[in-house]
């Protein structure tokens, strides 16, 4: 009897357990201003068959002098080379820009980061169809958070108004 047990639980041990394998698709953060990637690199991706690269596009810093959030030090695709992968451009923003900038001058924030975005593809060889998601970065706070959801939601229409753009992911 002991041994007709320990058979039964042996045979739905092993026949019993499917593992399913879910894969994951391989991704890169790409977090330097320049881009230099060559032949080297584009054959690295395609070996290890990246579908995906987060590119951080810019910041956006609050500039005392000039008592505004700005965004600044943006991405440059220095040789122009054309990426098969699908493209997620990424902005950080600091929480300090969301302390400083007043609720009633989010909105033009929003146009100018939008307007960034956007100039930023078209400067960097980045076609419409390789993009289909935005990232924003911020640690924001609870004293920030009210403003940061109206800087995205600023921004995903003005995106959206501007190049058609349907899916932004905060």
């Amino acid at each position: 009897m002991k041994s007709m047990l320990s058979i039964t639980l042996f045979a739905l041990t092993v026949f019993g357990c499917h593992l399913e394998t879910e894969k994951y698709p391989i991704a890169f953060y790409h977090w330097k201003t320049e881009s230099n990637i060559g032949q080297k690199e584009l054959q690295f991706l395609d070996s290890l068959k990246c579908k995906k690269i987060y590119v951080r596009f810019f910041d956006v810093k609050w500039v005392e002098n000039q008592k505004a959030a700005f965004p600044f030090a943006e991405f440059k695709n220095s040789n122009k080379q054309k990426l098969e992968q699908v493209i997620v451009p990424v902005v950080f923003i600091t929480n300090e820009a969301l302390i400083k900038t007043n609720s009633n001058t989010i909105v033009t924030l929003a146009e100018k980061i939008s307007d960034k975005l956007i100039r930023l593809l078209d400067s960097n060889n980045i076609s419409r169809e390789q993009v289909d998601e935005f990232q924003f970065d911020c640690d924001w706070s609870e004293k920030t958070k009210d403003k940061y959801f109206l800087l995205l939601n600023n921004i995903k229409t003005k995106i959206r108004s501007i190049k058609e753009f349907d899916k932004i992911k905060t």
